[in-house]
């Protein structure tokens, strides 16, 4: 069995390719649905077909419609639009209706639940269970917007989604400020960095704190609204709980935020392919 799972966000698409013994994943800018296809097929490559599809997205959900009618009609592949449920894999949904809280968060919050279970690497090893126990952790996925989720795994087969928030996101925040002002022209992106993320990685460890410039002030003005940010939700949801939260961080700009956080944090590559992978394929090792 050939599996495709595919994260659609607002500015990139991510994908996974599994077989059996084998894994894959790329990623490619968002585009409109006529030509998200063309550009998911070269990202591929020379992937044997996918037998099935499974599609999270936030983005226009014709990307995902348009995905799903290509790979039923020249894969003969069957596709799955992964939606928020009331409960899922153990995860209660505290949302009422369900379907209102964005997938991208509620798979996230079930991938970081799988990593709580497995003491392991995604494609490496076997799943080990962990101790049993009521343990506290905060799913933040920094993109566009950042989301920070709190979690009350209660053993490894029960857990609670209890509620979470919604802030924008660094570039988000950088953008507005230019958008809304006069005199502040846009950020240049350095030439080393490939991604969001390497841009603000690289502003917060070349430039002392307290900026000499315009770039690197609005630059760390909003990798610390966003660190602060996520902090004062963790450390809300710690009172909350009585104990401070395991913290996991995934999306672009996780790598800005575990600099920035003052306690510790795990990063990982992508919760929300994570999750679907969970879902559909049983575990992360399959």
């Amino acid at each position: 069995m050939n599996r495709l799972l595919i994260d659609i966000g607002n500015r990139r698409l991510k994908w996974r390719y599994l077989s059996p013994g084998q894994q894959h994943s790329g990623a490619i800018e968002t585009a409109p649905s006529a030509v998200i296809v063309q550009r998911l097929q070269k990202s591929i490559g020379c992937l044997r077909d996918p037998d099935r599809i499974a599609i999270s997205s936030v983005a226009d959900p014709e990307i995902a419609e348009t995905i799903a009618r290509h790979a039923s009609e020249n894969w003969n592949a069957q596709s799955r639009i992964m939606e928020s449920l009331n409960q899922q894999n153990g995860l209660h949904n505290c949302y009422d209706p369900p379907q209102t809280l964005g997938v991208d968060r509620w798979l996230a919050m079930i991938g970081a639940i799988e990593h709580i279970k497995c003491k392991k690497t995604v494609g490496k090893g076997n799943c080990e269970q962990v101790s049993k126990g009521p343990l506290g952790l905060a799913v933040v996925d920094a993109g566009t917007a950042v989301t920070v989720d709190l979690v009350l795994v209660e053993d490894n087969n029960k857990a609670r989604f209890l509620g979470g928030v919604i802030f924008p996101g660094i570039e988000t925040m950088q953008d507005a400020l230019v958008r809304e002002t006069i005199h502040i022209v846009r950020i240049e992106q350095s030439p080393d960095a490939e991604t969001v993320s390497d841009r603000q990685a690289i502003a917060w460890r070349d430039v002392d704190f307290g900026a000499d410039h315009t770039n690197a002030a609005i630059s760390q003005g909003a990798v610390c609204a966003v660190v602060g940010g996520v902090d004062f939700a963790v450390r809300q949801f710690g009172t909350r709980l009585g104990d401070k939260p395991q913290v996991f961080v995934t999306g672009g700009d996780a790598g800005a935020i575990k600099q920035g956080l003052w306690g510790q944090c795990e990063v990982f590559e992508n919760l929300v392919l994570d999750g679907i992978q969970s879902i559909v394929a049983g575990n992360m090792n399959k």
